[in-house]
């Protein structure tokens, strides 16, 4: 008796993968269920052939090793990220708001609830304010850390915990340790941030 051709279907497995792959449902199923796969599948069922559930395992294991691998690099690329953000926020604080219009995306829907209060929305309002902050001219630095990083397909969310030092009106240097939550979107291949929250600093509260 022949035993029934095992039914894989990449397409539910795919629904469980929040990551882009080299690898296609699509092209998954066109591959295991074309004509010359169906053939070697019946011959070597035929056979008895011990080869099938090797066959079946090793598919899957490059499938996995690609996910995994995918996942890694969209990490990287948070990271990196986050990184130029601060880059420009420090920037910012010295007066340059040039490279903070670079990772920020430029659409409707972004939002700023930053230090100093308020609720920004769309990229007019939120350009506005980082210009009235780098006016200011804060000076001092702040970095990221305990940074937590959460990857979809084209959306990522980044909390961490802000600290450092900026100088007030008065002069007088002031430490900073706040709770930030970063939102970044993937927009021309390009990870850009819409959404910056913060806890608030009482002295650049409005």
């Amino acid at each position: 008796m022949t035993p029934a051709p095992l039914a894989l279907d990449w397409r539910k497995a795919a629904l469980f993968c929040p990551v882009r792959t080299n690898y296609s449902p699509l092209s998954l199923s066109f591959t295991l269920h074309s004509p010359p796969m169906r053939e070697i599948t019946t011959r070597q069922m035929n056979k008895k052939s011990p080869w099938i559930p090797i066959l079946i395992l090793t598919v899957g294991a490059l499938l996995t090793a690609n996910i995994t691998l995918a996942a890694g690099k969209s990490e990287q690329d948070i990271e990196q990220a986050v990184g130029q953000f601060y880059t420009a926020l420090n920037a910012m604080f010295t007066g340059d708001v040039g490279p903070m219009k670079e990772v920020w995306s430029h659409a409707a829907d972004v939002t700023y609830m930053g230090p100093g209060g308020g609720f920004h929305v769309g990229w007019d309002q939120v350009l506005k304010n980082w210009e009235e902050q780098a006016a200011m001219k804060l000076g001092g630095k702040v970095e990221p850390t305990e940074m937590r990083i959460t990857v979809g397909r084209d959306l990522a969310v980044v909390s961490d915990i802000e600290k450092g030092e900026n100088t007030n009106a008065a002069g007088k240097v002031e430490k900073v340790s706040i709770r930030a939550t970063n939102l970044f979107r993937k927009e021309g291949g390009k990870w850009k941030m819409i959404g910056h929250h913060t806890d608030l600093l009482p002295y650049l509260a409005k």
